[in-house]
């Protein structure tokens, strides 16, 4: 469950499915994931854990080491809520300086739906918020990390998940 920040997605990094992603990328203009890496990214370029090992990949870098001013960008942090917290600060930051600079900046955010969680509530209250939809638990899933050794990467959610839009004016 998503009480107390403890979320059950899988054995490692739980991924969104190709088909959001595609659909975030027609819809909202999404051209990047921020938390990647080369076994579960969608696009050529993303932000990654290991920029050192991932860069012949196509990874930029950490999400936190980035200069994002300008773009549109699917955040899926991993479902620790130390990674959260830190995640929905950095987040609001890049939003403040590219507001300062009239620059267009999305960040479409999914993560656990926790209102025990202080990155969930910072998120969820932050002036930037644009819109914010809810998938229940067992109505959706997640790609788990683990895909190439098992043999169904499929994983239904057992918590919600909110998707939440925070951007520039």
């Amino acid at each position: 469950s998503a009480q107390g920040g403890h979320y059950r997605a899988g054995a490692m990094q739980a991924a969104v499915p190709e088909e959001v992603l595609d659909v975030l990328g027609r819809r909202l203009g999404v051209t990047m994931e921020c938390f990647a890496s080369p076994f579960n990214c969608y696009w050529s370029r993303f932000g990654s854990a290991f920029p050192d090992t991932d860069a012949p990949f196509g990874s930029i870098g950490r999400f936190e080491e980035q200069n994002l001013l300008q773009g549109s960008y699917e955040v899926n942090p991993p479902f620790e809520e130390a990674v959260i917290r830190a995640m929905a600060t950095q987040c609001i930051k890049y939003i403040e300086a590219a507001e300062r600079t009239r620059s267009a900046l999305s960040f479409v955010i999914i993560i656990p739906k926790d209102q025990t969680s202080e990155g969930w509530q910072t998120l969820r209250h932050c002036r930037f918020l644009k819109a914010h939809w809810i998938a229940k638990k067992q109505q959706h899933g997640y790609i788990e990390g683990n895909q190439h050794m098992r043999g169904c990467s499929f994983k239904v959610a057992s918590f919600d998940t909110s998707l939440l839009v925070v951007q520039t004016s």
